[in-house]
């Protein structure tokens, strides 16, 4: 990922990282407030990258991520985030459970590929849309021409990543994230984050461990 990309999209990750652990430990958050703080971030990232391709993909992926993540998690604010989701805010559609990876199709054809490696990173920490579901993805999958396993769409969007930034695969790249502690590897990532940061994110470590093996 572009420097510049990452440094406009990292604090929205992280914010998203630290809202969700707070919620796992039963620490009490208000989702108003977590939801004004997020829609400033949005537009601070925004500002800073103006309303091109890769943003407004990259957006949609972030409020899919945060979305579900939100409304998933057994915590008080979750009816309250269920009836103001970020999508229906942003976009005025509720459809992440598929939207998500037919806009991931779209970032793949941009000659850049920062949008979608937040697809990639937003799948790493949590996403699973219609896959969540075997009977629905077997069903949207072959209608969508989808992957049929969230396992392989994550092993064809790397070889894409790959491909179109002319670099070593993701599991051995640079991915580091400003603000946090210094990260070697992206395989490396999905420990740190997962098991010191998001303890209730272990099937991305699944999903992941089987993808990098």
């Amino acid at each position: 990922m572009t420097p510049k990309f990452a440094q406009a999209i990292d604090p929205i990750f992280l914010f998203g990282i630290d809202l969700t652990q707070r919620i796992s430990q039963g620490e009490t958050v208000a989702a108003e407030t977590a939801h004004l703080k997020l829609r400033s971030l949005f537009e601070e990232a925004e500002a800073r990258l103006g309303g091109n391709k890769d943003w407004t993909l990259s957006k949609y992926a972030l409020v899919a991520w945060i979305d579900e993540m939100l409304v998933d998690a057994p915590w008080p604010g979750r009816d309250w985030w269920s009836n103001n989701v970020l999508e229906v805010h942003y976009f005025n559609t509720r459809l992440c459970n598929e939207q998500f990876f037919a806009k991931a199709k779209e970032a793949a054809m941009l000659d850049l590929k920062d949008a979608l490696e937040v697809y990639f990173d937003c799948v790493i920490l949590g996403f699973r849309g219609f896959y969540s579901d075997p009977t629905m993805a077997a069903q949207i999958a072959g209608a969508r021409n989808f992957p049929p396993t969230l396992e392989e769409w994550m092993e064809k969007t790397s070889l894409s990543i790959r491909l179109g930034q002319g670099r070593p695969a993701l599991s051995e790249a640079m991915r580091e994230i400003s603000g946090a502690p210094p990260l070697i590897s992206r395989k490396r990532v999905v420990t740190v984050w997962t098991v010191a940061i998001l303890l209730l994110l272990v099937n991305a470590i699944y999903f992941f461990a089987n993808f990098v093996s």
